[in-house]
């Protein structure tokens, strides 16, 4: 129903999207105006809570690259596809044949690439497409947070959340038993949103695993959309990402096992520029996928998430420059380590456990020994006690997690301000990258806030 302040002002499904996209939200927003900065504004919140690659060298590097991108044609001042132009549609198939879909199996036809703005509107587009209202998108967990209001703001389609065990085995029969308890609530399944790296806990299914999500998804026909927004993200040493359309048409079509219709019919590929490429504010997504239909059906909806001419051309610059992209790709993974090691060896000295990250921008931390009690309350009471002392993290209910307790603790966090990098500068040998993120006096990201926040952690658990 409406409220009496919105009756008659607003639509009555307007009014459930007012509380925003995230329950967390709102503290955030809040926090902007009074973050912290260890020269200017040391009692400042610390807001780890965003997923987002602030590392500035790099934000430098790539703006930079992008004003030495030629003047294009004046046709940029025109309308043009709403799904990408042709020129960014190819560089973004070559970047992914190039990093992490290099199988030899896997053919792009970039005709069949769309490029909106955002993996949101990506998924947004996919689930207004291929599922009817009141439908479900299958989602393992713990997930990320905003998926409920990218399945269901407009598209409105039910999350279906479970528990996905790779140590137990028969994968299968894990995902039968999630539709079988969806259908007991009136729910027919239609898709199933994988994230890998996994989005809060930074980890990778195995291929066993994704071989059987594939298979199980097309021999069923539920769409299996592959979100693989931090695929260059992975920073351990000796681990190595493998797409899933690789795994698909390596392991499985090329074998027999399921066919190239099925696979053309029931597999989409998500990317994006916000994570990998420190570039969030420049709103570029992708969905690649074979189903000639949804394509149809895609330039219908389109224009409303369209990202402009002059930003595509200078996008499609940047990624045709394979000495450029490659040494980019390798210093954001020696900046997300060397984060990421400071934040975890800082929570392993208060004693705080959390699950080993080889990928993303995140780890997550159990923080349930600290609970007055054993219940989402005591989750939200300790969450709350964090933001008195100026921290914000994302609590764990929000990730669908089915503990409370845990939280997601986005570890590229604040700043260092530094020079720009010389173009020469991003032609470095692996092994002169390393030299200079180990030498003194240098880091990617600023000491002093990681510092500060595992003090403020420190102080809240001792208490």
């Amino acid at each position: 129903m409406d409220s009496p302040d919105t009756d008659g002002i607003i639509a009555k499904r307007a009014g459930p999207l007012r509380s925003g996209p995230l329950s967390y939200i709102g503290a955030f927003i809040a926090a902007l105006p009074d973050l912290y900065a260890a020269d200017k504004n040391p009692t400042g919140f610390i807001a780890a809570v965003v997923a987002e690659n602030k590392c500035e060298r790099l934000q430098q590097r790539f703006l930079q690259r992008m004003a030495e991108v030629p003047l294009p044609d004046v046709a940029v001042m025109n309308y043009g596809s709403m799904t990408g132009s042709p020129a960014l549609k190819r560089a973004l198939c070559n970047l992914l044949k190039r990093t992490f879909v290099d199988s030899p199996s896997v053919r792009f036809k970039s005709d069949n690439m769309a490029v909106l703005s955002g993996c949101t509107a990506c998924i947004d587009a996919l689930a207004f497409l291929l599922a009817d209202e009141g439908e479900g998108v299958l989602l393992p967990t713990p997930t990320y947070a905003a998926f409920d209001n990218d399945l269901g703001a407009r598209a409105h389609l039910r999350i279906v959340d479970f528990e996905l065990d790779e140590d137990r085995g028969d994968i299968e029969g894990q995902l039968d038993g999630a539709v079988e308890a969806a259908r007991a609530r009136g729910v027919v399944v239609r898709g199933l949103l994988i994230t890998n790296p996994c989005n809060p806990r930074g980890t990778l299914y195995s291929d066993d695993t994704i071989r059987s999500m594939l298979r199980w998804s097309l021999d069923n026909k539920v769409h299996y959309i592959a979100d693989e927004i931090y695929a260059l993200s992975v920073h351990a040493d000796g681990v190595t990402f493998r797409s899933a359309m690789s795994v698909l048409y390596e392991d499985l079509v090329g074998r027999g096992e399921v066919s190239a219709e099925a696979a053309a019919s029931f597999f989409h590929l998500l990317y994006g520029l916000s994570k990998d490429w420190c570039a969030s504010g420049l709103r570029i997504g992708c969905l690649y996928s074979d189903n000639a239909p949804l394509h149809e059906a895609l330039s219908s909806l389109a224009p409303m998430a369209s990202v402009s001419n002059y930003q595509q051309h200078l996008v499609a610059g940047i990624l045709n420059d394979e000495a450029f992209t490659a040494a980019f790709v390798a210093d954001n993974r020696a900046m997300l380590r060397e984060s990421y090691v400071a934040l975890s060896d800082g929570l392993a000295r208060l004693g705080v456990e959390y699950v080993e990250a080889v990928a993303g921008l995140f780890l997550f931390a159990d923080l349930r020994p600290w609970m007055d009690e054993q219940s989402i309350e005591g989750e939200d009471r300790l969450w709350r006690s964090m933001l008195d002392l100026k921290v914000i993290l994302t609590p764990g209910t929000a990730c669908k997690a089915k503990q409370p307790g845990w939280f997601r603790i986005c570890a590229c966090c604040p700043r260092r301000p530094c020079a720009r990098a010389s173009h020469a500068q991003t032609r470095r040998s692996l092994s002169q990258r390393v030299a200079l993120i180990r030498s003194p006096g240098f880091a990617w990201v600023e000491p002093a806030a990681v510092a500060e926040l595992l003090h403020r952690l420190g102080r809240l658990l001792r208490s």
